[in-house]
């Protein structure tokens, strides 16, 4: 993933022939972005939903290139829910951690100072 800042936003729900963009799981939005990343190039993308970006709004972004017929071009996707939740347990390990999370103390709750197990009583 990689951060983008938005230059240009251009989002529809029909193809170049009007018709509404749809497929098995109902109506889609494709949607193209100029960032100031790639400022020559629009990178083209899908969503289910609509999305309501604007000019100068900071996107985290999968963004690739890909060739199709013969052309190479800029594609992203938007995170999968489990991708943003893993950056941030990653963003929050590192805080919590720093840079040595594999050495990082466990620490047993049931046990007493003593060691011994905590009693309810």
């Amino acid at each position: 993933m990689e951060k983008v800042t938005l230059t240009r936003v251009s989002v529809t729900d029909k193809k170049k022939d009007g018709t509404i963009l749809e497929n098995k799981n109902g109506k889609f939005y494709r949607i193209g972005i100029q960032t100031k990343e790639y400022p020559e190039q629009w990178i083209n993308g899908f969503s289910n939903e609509t999305v309501d970006w604007q000019e100068g709004d900071v996107m985290e972004l999968e963004v690739s290139k890909e060739l199709w017929n013969g052309a190479e071009q800029m594609k992203f996707k938007l995170p999968s829910k489990g991708t943003q939740l893993e950056a941030r347990v990653d963003k929050l390990e590192q805080e919590v951690f720093g840079e040595n999370k594999e050495t990082e103390a466990v620490i047993n709750v049931d046990e007493d100072k003593d060691g011994e197990p905590d009693k309810p009583f």
